[in-house]
């Protein structure tokens, strides 16, 4: 049954965490994946010949962008909480 509440803490909760899942797969998962497939992809290379890079560029600086919009919108739908909390109690 759908109550039509889309301003709760829950909803922010949610939203949060998914801006925070995006900056940490960014900035932890990301460049450990690409060193490891670098390393597993050239392991059978002769030596020096081998190659483990971390690079970052647009997409991942777009992914990062994305991340703080997502956590700002949550920060600001908390304070629609917040605001529509206070005007129900306002008779």
């Amino acid at each position: 049954m759908q109550k039509n509440e889309i301003f709760t803490m829950r909803h922010v909760k949610y939203i949060r965490n998914i801006g925070y899942a995006l900056l940490a797969g960014q900035l932890l998962v990301q460049p450990f994946y690409q060193f490891a497939m670098g390393l597993v992809l050239t392991l059978n290379n002769p030596p020096h010949h081998r190659f483990a890079a971390i690079s970052f560029d647009q997409t991942n600086i777009g992914i990062l962008l994305t991340a703080f919009l997502v956590v700002l919108i949550s920060w600001i739908i908390s304070e629609g909480c917040k605001l529509r909390e206070e005007q129900q109690l306002t008779i």
